[in-house]
């Protein structure tokens, strides 16, 4: 945000946007970039003051093990979202039995669909190791 919504200050204190701001508020709001003052011309304050740096794709890597830890909690996830829905959306008795019995069965399928597009993607972004 620093680098794309700022100004350098002598240009700030010129600007109307700007008028309100005392010197305090030029001095605190403003960074240094290549020896140059600027003034974001929107205050960053508390934890946006902070640099952000870009996520870096590599660390986003995963191997066989860390996958197949992915696929068990993928597996629980499954269970208790396809629950919940039947629980919901399916009458008691034995429509709720039927489809519960059903979800058990296809629920492998489900997970292995979900698994299958997490690894393509990986796959994908070479993010597979």
């Amino acid at each position: 945000m620093r680098r794309y919504f700022a100004l350098p200050v002598e240009q700030a204190k010129k600007n109307s946007i700007f008028s309100d701001y005392a010197e305090d508020d030029f001095e605190r709001f403003s960074f240094q970039k290549n020896g140059t003052c600027f003034l974001p011309i929107i205050p960053l304050v508390g934890d946006t003051k902070k640099e952000a740096f870009p996520l870096q794709w590599k660390t986003l890597e995963m191997t066989d093990r860390e996958l197949n830890e992915l696929r068990h909690k993928v597996t629980d996830r499954t269970k208790i979202v396809i629950d919940r829905l039947i629980n919901q959306y399916v009458d008691g008795g034995f429509t709720r039995s039927a489809a519960k019995l059903v979800a058990r069965f296809k629920r492998n399928n489900i997970v292995d669909k979900i698994m299958g597009i997490i690894e393509d993607d990986l796959t994908e972004f070479k993010l597979k190791s």
